[in-house]
């Protein structure tokens, strides 16, 4: 899991320091996407390993085109599948709880069709069903 990192004065800070700045400040913190260097660091060239990367919306973060980037960079695009989850948080762990619940040949088209969702009861009917 690539995560996004939070940093102050280029040191990684907690949640509760995060929080306790937001209160202070009466503002919310602004973040960067991983850039594509940190994403080729975590992408294995040299394994057979396949990845299934779920970034942030891509109309909300650079994340989804660093990441496809990482794998064009590292001639890895036919193993690095990044999915455009078209949401943020709860969207996306629902979309990852979909795909290790399929884990097989329909995987990908029943994943684009779930990032299309555009609501959260949607997506909880698309995994039902």
């Amino acid at each position: 899991m690539i995560l996004l990192i939070i940093l102050e004065d280029g040191k990684n800070i907690t949640p509760q320091d995060l929080y306790a700045w937001s209160d202070e400040h009466g503002q919310t913190p602004k973040t960067a996407a991983p850039s594509v260097e940190d994403i080729e660091q975590f992408l294995d060239k040299d394994s057979d390993d396949e990845y299934i990367v779920f970034p942030i919306s891509s109309s909300m973060s650079a994340s989804f085109n660093n990441c496809r980037l990482a794998a064009e960079d590292l001639e890895m695009s036919d193993r690095v599948h990044v999915i455009d989850s078209a949401n943020l948080s709860t969207g996306i762990g629902l979309q990852v709880l979909y795909a290790a619940e399929l884990s097989g040949s329909v995987l990908f088209d029943k994943l684009r069709r779930c990032a299309a969702c555009i609501s959260f009861k949607h997506c909880i009917k698309m995994l039902i069903i």
